[in-house]
């Protein structure tokens, strides 16, 4: 990505990440290092966490250098790709150090998928005496471990998530160290934390619930009223594929084998994310590449003016609406809800689902009479209606 010049109004994104809470800010940090590092050693990633925290402390000062105006993932990953031992230890990063933005990004992504080697999972520790020993004489480093061995094993998931699962795990830590038969209370309570972290990852898996929620078709709907919002002259083929596509990349995060680091992520995130992975174009790109809080405000506003291509009416031909109509094929109310969706950005889905509604009910209705095409100009006022 080029480098932002400070004369530009652009967001100091370096600066920015030091107004998180410290806390928050290192666990974010840390597990993704972890996660996209796997041969990394606690002291490499912990090397990498303080760099980026110095760096950030920087961009705050009066000579803050164009590398802090940079996106969010820049920022980040170029800790990395400026680390020797990292990139020794982890040939695939490397390789992802030699792309641009924002294919960067995606291979960084692409190795929390597919890692390089397989770790065994964690087990209940050997020697608890030591355990409890180190969380009580050293409750920081031991969270921060802790963070680094569950990362390193769950790649996919959010710092968040991550965050979660592993306070759980310290919980279990602060009642039973304080036990006089910590083996006997790490077993009794071992059943109740698997569930409860079972519990905690559902509920972070996002996507899955909003595909629950709205269900098969919803979903495609709500993939084409997103891909016309961002894109209204798109054409009807390319909207569809957006929208069935999302729809799988959806319901897959509803089976486990099929988990991906998007499941936990914003439905925005996610949309945006495969928005920008279709469009080729110089003002796309160049939207696509902002950071994740400026896209979508680019994107809209190359929105409003393909918006203003769009004709008022939609041209129809009455007894072509007709027989397709008599035929139930559901792609015309696919069809509807594109051209629908294209001239009413703004809409919500309860909205363009009513309108749905109303617009099945008028063309059964109108198809019924002799004087379809007259009853049809006049009850869909949207339409151009033709003859034939």
């Amino acid at each position: 990505m080029e480098n932002v010049e400070k004369g530009q109004e652009q967001k100091n994104t370096g600066c920015e990440l030091t107004f998180e809470v410290e806390a928050v800010f290192r666990t974010r940090a840390l597990v993704l290092y972890t996660q996209i590092l796997v041969n990394n050693s606690f002291q490499d990633v912990k090397r990498l966490v303080n760099r980026l925290m110095m760096f950030s402390s920087n961009c705050c000062l009066s000579d803050a250098g164009s590398d802090c105006f940079e996106d969010q993932s820049s920022v980040f990953l170029s800790r990395v790709c400026k680390d020797e031992i990292s990139k020794l230890k982890n040939m695939e990063a490397a390789t992802c150090c030699g792309k641009l933005s924002p294919e960067k990004w995606n291979c960084f992504k692409e190795l929390r998928h597919h890692p390089s080697v397989q770790l065994p999972a964690l087990g209940p520790s050997d020697g608890l005496e030591e355990c409890c020993l180190f969380y009580i004489t050293d409750r920081h480093s031991f969270v921060e471990l802790h963070l680094y061995e569950f990362s390193r094993r769950l790649q996919i998931f959010p710092s968040e998530t991550i965050a979660r699962v592993v306070s759980i795990f310290i919980k279990m830590h602060e009642i039973c160290c304080k036990e006089s038969r910590p083996q006997a209370c790490f077993m009794n309570m071992t059943a109740h934390t698997v569930t409860h972290v079972a519990k905690v990852i559902a509920e972070a898996n996002r996507i899955c619930q909003q595909y629950k929620a709205m269900g098969s078709g919803k979903t495609i709907i709500w993939g084409i009223m997103f891909f016309t919002s961002l894109k209204p002259t798109g054409s009807l083929a390319k909207t569809m594929d957006f929208a069935i596509e999302y729809e799988k990349c959806a319901s897959k995060c509803c089976e486990v084998s099929e988990w991906s680091s998007d499941c936990f992520l914003d439905e925005l995130e996610v949309l945006l994310d495969q928005f920008c992975s279709k469009t080729n174009t110089f003002s796309y790109r160049t939207c696509c590449l902002k950071s994740r809080s400026d896209r979508l405000e680019c994107l809209d506003t190359i929105a409003n003016q393909q918006s203003k291509k769009v004709p008022d009416k939609i041209p129809v031909r009455a007894g072509h609406l007709c027989r397709i109509h008599m035929e139930y094929d559901a792609n015309i109310i696919l069809w509807y809800i594109y051209e629908y969706a294209r001239r009413h950005r703004k809409h919500n889905l309860d909205t363009v689902l009513s309108a749905v509604t109303d617009f099945k009910a008028t063309v059964e209705r109108c198809c019924k009479k002799s004087d379809y095409q007259m009853c049809l100009s006049a009850s869909l006022p949207q339409f151009w209606v033709s003859a034939l």
